[in-house]
């Protein structure tokens, strides 16, 4: 009977323990995410894609203006330009990157975080994170060729699939309408 006691006893200390979770999967802290953040040097490419998408909506809006405005003088333009410029500017950086942190933690575990930090915070890893946005640039130009070549090849059978639907309407309005008996 002392022995089932203390079995049970020691049962109730050990269910808590089992219960805990492990250092690695734990949830990733805040200071974790930053510290992902900084090593995958995610600020700076986010200020690189604001940088690119401000270019490509000035580019936009420079037409649209040129279109509503043909003899926009090139002062205006510019006064459009320093417009683009002051919202890139007025961007939140920080406030997106904290809005990012429980995205981050909720997808991520501290042992995650670990692991990927590990092989990033090494000089191979730092060699690809520095090498990526080349090496992506390149890798979708020589797609480029691959993915026209497939385009033209369902563009021609987008068009042979339309002149079969307009063939098979134009055979059903030629056909005078069976009579029913009454």
């Amino acid at each position: 009977m002392k022995s089932i006691c203390l079995f049970i006893i020691a049962l109730l200390f050990a269910i808590p323990c089992l219960a805990q979770q492990t250092p690695a999967d734990a949830p990733a802290t805040k200071e974790d995410i930053e510290k992902y953040f900084e090593i995958m040097h995610v600020r700076a490419n986010m200020k690189l894609m604001m940088d690119s998408s401000l270019k490509q909506t000035r580019q936009m809006v420079r037409e649209q203006m040129r279109k509503q405005f043909p003899d926009a003088s090139p002062e205006f333009m510019a006064q459009m330009d320093g417009m683009m410029n002051d919202m890139l500017n007025d961007m939140p950086l920080e406030e997106f990157l904290q809005a990012m942190v429980p995205v981050y933690q909720r997808h991520l575990t501290k042992g995650d975080l670990d692991a990927i930090l590990a092989f990033y915070a090494t000089p191979a890893g730092q060699k690809l994170l520095n090498e990526l946005p080349a090496m992506t640039q390149e890798s979708m130009q020589a797609s480029f060729g691959v993915m026209q070549k497939r385009i033209e090849a369902v563009m021609q059978k987008v068009r042979q699939r339309i002149e079969q639907m307009q063939k098979d309407e134009k055979a059903k309005s030629a056909k005078p309408p069976t009579p029913t008996p009454h």
